[in-house]
């Protein structure tokens, strides 16, 4: 038996909340625990950036569903996954063409600027 079903049609999709360039948006697919890990939908469309950034206490893994994702410099496909550990900086590159991606995260999500490696 499912205990809750999301349908993508309506989910509300929001401006990315957290610091970032250019458009990006993001709607929140799980945000309850006890149903598994956070499960956000982001699109990101050319040119925009998210910093770089980490999560402190939360593991990410990030699936690429269409587009193409560049992280550091390095592009990645859709069907490419990516993970984090948690605390490991992230972000920073512009995406020249554009992506639709899923992201998973264990434990409550607190996105944070690197400032200095004892952030």
């Amino acid at each position: 038996m499912v205990d809750q079903e999301v349908i993508g049609s309506q989910l509300k999709t929001d401006r990315f909340p957290f610091q970032s360039e250019g458009d990006i948006t993001l709607a929140i697919r799980n945000a309850n625990y006890t149903l598994g890990p956070v499960m956000l939908h982001i699109a990101m469309k050319p040119g925009a950036v998210i910093p770089a950034h980490f999560h402190k206490g939360m593991a990410e893994a990030l699936y690429v569903a269409e587009g193409d994702f560049t992280n550091e410099g390095k592009q990645y496909q859709a069907g490419n996954s990516l993970h984090f550990m948690a605390g490991k900086e992230h972000g920073r590159t512009p995406l020249r063409m554009g992506a639709n991606c899923s992201s998973f995260g264990r434990n409550a999500p607190q996105m944070r600027r690197q400032t200095s490696p004892t952030s």
